[in-house]
């Protein structure tokens, strides 16, 4: 403050500052501001491109985000531009970059955003860290209305937005947190589903991914009004490519249970549980995959599932392939509780099995049973010893 009474001891200090490689990282924006008030335009890029230091690329960017809209220019909007095609290989540490400055921009050049974001998005492969400085402001907000102003900005670009948000998502994964701007784009264009399931497929392949942080995404499946024909079109996908999604699992994540979930999205879910059920109950191995997926939800929802297969496939051979509980239990101390609720879980499915026409069925549930109860008898004894 000292600084900004007397202007000249100012520029003297941020040139200083500057020649001196930047050593307290002040915020560029700020002083970019001050500056443009106290020298003419073309004064303040020569200060701030005259001298070699680690934060010119970010220094110039403030430069063209704060330039005063009188001195938008064609000129300057070619030379932001071919500042942007000349990224910084050796940056790493940057603000981020509110790339929706540039609208004021678009008085000289109406696509002047989309320009600047296409040269951004192919730093990707190269430089994903250039990229995600300027991509992660975009599509991060926990504002729901300026998901939707963003979303309409690009509705004569919406490739371009699926690209930049496909790119960024699979470089941090915490982007569009709570799926609001995913939801905007799925209701508009489903296949933009099939791509996030690609890209998943792609970036395991580097290396293992906990696919549950995708979750909120896979949820937002159930906001749109089509949702029974998506999940249908989702299912069909997955399982044509189940050799490719090895550790995945977007169905499991599409019917995930979590603390914020509605009870009309359950409905939504246990409704399209049933639809699938009525549409592949002939085929054993889609039903399969389907069991394999549900594993885990709450045991009512799962009894009610295997109720509505009985009902519509008596077959003793296709029961039999159907997981009936998840592929492992446990929990903390006493592994007998876990195993009690298993023989519980099937007791419950016997009253759907009785009479002569589910006779196998009975019988496989029933040695289900017996081996749960072999195992507690066996736990007991491991637990007595350990004690």
């Amino acid at each position: 403050e000292a600084f900004e009474t007397n202007q000249q001891l100012y520029v003297y200090f941020i040139e200083s500052y500057l020649k001196a490689n930047t050593p307290y990282n002040l915020y560029a924006g700020s002083i970019l501001i001050k500056l443009f008030e106290i020298l003419p335009v073309s004064e303040v890029k020569i200060l701030v491109t005259k001298y070699k230091y680690s934060q010119k690329n970010t220094w110039l960017w403030f430069f063209y985000a704060f330039l005063p809209d009188e001195h938008i220019t064609i000129q300057i909007i070619q030379d932001l531009l071919h500042y942007l095609d000349t990224p910084d290989t050796e940056l790493n540490t940057s603000p981020y970059r509110n790339i929706l400055c540039l609208r004021k921009y678009e008085k000289v050049d109406s696509k002047i955003v989309y320009k600047a974001l296409r040269i951004i998005s192919g730093y990707y492969n190269q430089y994903p860290l250039n990229f995600h400085y300027y991509a992660f402001q975009l599509l991060n907000t926990n504002n729901q209305q300026e998901v939707i102003k963003i979303f309409r900005y690009f509705s004569d670009e919406l490739q371009l937005l699926e690209e930049i948000y496909l790119k960024e998502i699979f470089y941090y994964n915490h982007t569009d947190y709570n799926g609001a701007l995913f939801l905007e784009i799925i209701s508009t264009d489903n296949s933009f589903v099939y791509n996030f399931l690609e890209g998943l497929i792609n970036l395991q392949t580097d290396k293992y991914i906990d696919d549950s942080q995708y979750t909120p995404y896979f949820l937002k499946i159930w906001n749109i009004e089509n949702y029974i024909d998506l999940a249908d079109n989702i299912f069909d996908y997955c399982y044509n490519k189940r050799t490719q999604l090895r550790f995945l699992s977007p169905i499991k994540l599409m019917l995930q249970k979590t603390t914020t979930i509605s009870q009309e999205i359950i409905t939504k879910q246990d409704i399209w549980i049933n639809h699938i059920i009525e549409k592949y109950c002939y085929d054993k191995e889609k039903m399969y995959q389907l069991f394999c997926e549900i594993s885990e939800l709450p045991c009512e929802r799962r009894r009610k599932a295997i109720e509505k297969f009985l009902f519509l496939n008596s077959d003793p051979s296709a029961f039999e392939q159907l997981p009936l509980e998840p592929n492992h239990y446990g929990g903390f101390g006493s592994m007998i509780p876990y195993m009690q609720e298993r023989i519980n879980y099937l007791q419950s499915l016997l009253p759907l099995v009785s009479g002569l026409k589910y006779l196998e069925q009975k019988r496989r549930i029933e040695r289900e049973i017996i081996c749960w109860k072999e195992r507690i008898n066996s736990q007991e004894v491991q637990e007595l010893l350990e004690f």
